[in-house]
């Protein structure tokens, strides 16, 4: 079972009195590796529950913006930043084509980052040099390609309550 997972246990047996209230698990970007292996391992747990165990209320689950497979979805960063749903592209066709120069290595630098976290630090700058940051040059927004940033970075404003 997962480390998180067992803290959620850990938790409901320590104060029982919250067990029977719905647990929701919610997490963005990168999380999208973790809230589905968590959920995953709870309902598990809860599928082999042994009599007098704690029962984890699992309710419902949700990623936002979720980095769940990097290797695939960073293999699209160029051809979504030329995409023209009812829009101008976001880059410029050299933009476009060193993203595409780009892309092979920042896949493989993944590749490499999953069999050593040694190399986790270097696929992720050279990911974001290479697609991230061309995107965010042009200060459109990620969300919604048709339109600019309100404030960069990070895209949004969110000093007013």
């Amino acid at each position: 079972m997962l480390d998180l997972s067992k803290c959620v246990l850990a938790h409901l047996q320590a104060h029982p009195q919250y067990a029977k209230l719905p647990f929701f698990a919610f997490g963005e970007s990168y999380a999208g590796h973790y809230i589905p292996a968590v959920t995953h391992a709870i309902w598990q747990h809860n599928l082999a529950l042994p009599p007098h165990a704690v029962h984890i209320n699992l309710v419902g689950t949700s990623v936002g913006n979720g980095l769940t497979n990097p290797s695939i979805q960073y293999a699209h960063y160029a051809e979504m930043a030329i995409s023209t749903n009812g829009h101008k592209p976001a880059v410029s066709n050299i933009t476009h084509a060193l993203m595409v120069a780009a892309t092979a290595p920042c896949v493989a630098a993944i590749e490499t980052c999953k069999a050593s976290r040694a190399a986790c630090i270097g696929a992720t700058d050279a990911c974001n040099v290479g697609l991230l940051i061309p995107y965010t040059l042009t200060g459109m927004n990620p969300y919604d390609m048709r339109v600019k940033c309100a404030k960069t970075p990070p895209c949004y404003d969110y000093s007013q309550p």
